[in-house]
């Protein structure tokens, strides 16, 4: 009887390319790199991707590297363009 799948989801069953996701949060070539380095390349994200730590804990892990004005600077963006969205009415 089978009890468990693992499913091998970046580049096998959805599209996983770090630099387009990153682009979201800025288009400045230099802070995308660093962003990159502190999200994809530390042991953060190895340890994610192994099962090690929950979703939580690596956005708390990676939020102690990322420079605070970067982080507020980006939430107010994305704050702001989630009240702009214009709502659709029902019919």
């Amino acid at each position: 009887m089978i009890r468990h799948f693992i499913f091998d989801m970046g580049n096998v069953l959805i599209d996983f390319n770090p630099d387009y996701i990153l682009s979201h949060f800025t288009t400045d070539i230099h802070e995308l790199g660093k962003l990159k380095s502190y999200v994809f390349g530390g042991d953060t994200w190895l340890k994610l991707d192994n099962g090690d730590i929950s979703i939580d804990d690596a956005y708390y892990e990676i939020a102690r590297h990322v420079h605070r004005n970067f982080i507020m600077k980006h939430f107010t963006k994305s704050y702001i363009h989630g009240l702009t969205i214009p709502l659709v009415a029902k019919r």
